[in-house]
């Protein structure tokens, strides 16, 4: 596991839930989360192309700590429908700052005008806990070599949103409400229908970045529309955060075995249940 949860709901029984309340508890890596704003699809689809070449023909354990990641580990990556956005999850050594991986993510892309990196430090999550470099790098080469990766386990489609929070003290506090309606619930489908999102909407991740963002990750129902989307959202944070939104291509999510509602359901339900509301 990335964290360790019983170490996280230790420090935290009896605490009140804030966003900042999910610190990651380990001290042998730091998590950033980037957005790669693709500027020039082309060119960044042959980029990632060699980064598959350099790994194709490799053991997996070769791969795991090829020169193309610095040292560094990846966990999860993904790109939208429209392929003008790609997302990675970077597990870097403890005491790495986000200039570290700021640096280390523009080298890697050659600096070059493709793409424009954005990186945020990833200072609270929810539904990550099982992924890992390994499984990720058996998936980038099941990917090369198959055409295809494992893939999303749950029976959704899967939509991102980026949340930009202009008030902290207004998200904690939509935060802190929908902790308290987790608790007591037993599943992924109890949290859905405490939320009110909508039949089918499963939350998948959470990774909170500071004071002024958070990720999500969902499972919606097929055929669901990005007007669809945006509209749950934002009924459910309210005037919380403005959220931008859309839909994940299947095929480019690596790693993403390891996340499912379920798994998320379990920590969010953990959490709920070890703070006071």
């Amino acid at each position: 596991m990335i964290f360790s949860l019983l170490s996280r709901l230790t420090k935290l029984k009896g605490s009140p839930p804030t966003t900042t309340s999910l610190i990651n508890m380990s001290t042998s890596s730091t998590l950033f989360f980037v957005e790669h704003h693709v500027l020039d699809k082309e060119a960044w689809g042959e980029f990632f192309g060699k980064t598959l070449t350099a790994v194709k023909d490799k053991s997996p354990e070769d791969a795991a700590v090829d020169p193309i990641w610095g040292g560094n580990k990846v966990l999860l990556t993904s790109s939208s429908v429209d392929k003008d956005e790609t997302l990675c999850l970077w597990q870097l050594p403890a005491g790495s700052t986000k200039a570290d991986c700021q640096d280390f993510v523009d080298m890697s892309t050659g600096r070059a005008p493709i793409v424009k990196n954005i990186v945020y430090e990833v200072q609270g999550s929810m539904g990550i806990q099982n992924l890992n470099h390994e499984t990720y790098i058996k998936d980038l080469q099941k990917l090369t070599k198959e055409g295809s990766v494992q893939g999303f386990a749950d029976d959704g489609e899967l939509w991102f949103v980026h949340h930009n929070i202009p008030d902290k003290a207004v998200w904690d506090a939509m935060f802190g409400e929908k902790v308290g309606l987790v608790k007591g619930k037993s599943t992924s489908k109890g949290i859905t229908e405490a939320w009110e999102v909508g039949d089918g909407a499963k939350a998948v991740m959470w990774c909170g970045l500071g004071d002024g963002d958070a990720v999500c990750l969902w499972s919606m129902p097929k055929g669901t529309t990005e007007s669809d989307f945006q509209a749950r959202i934002d009924k459910f944070c309210g005037t919380a955060s403005k959220n931008d939104g859309f839909k994940l291509e299947p095929s480019t999510f690596i790693g993403g075995c390891l996340v499912h509602p379920d798994f998320y359901a379990q920590e969010a339900i953990a959490y709920a249940n070890s703070v006071s509301i």
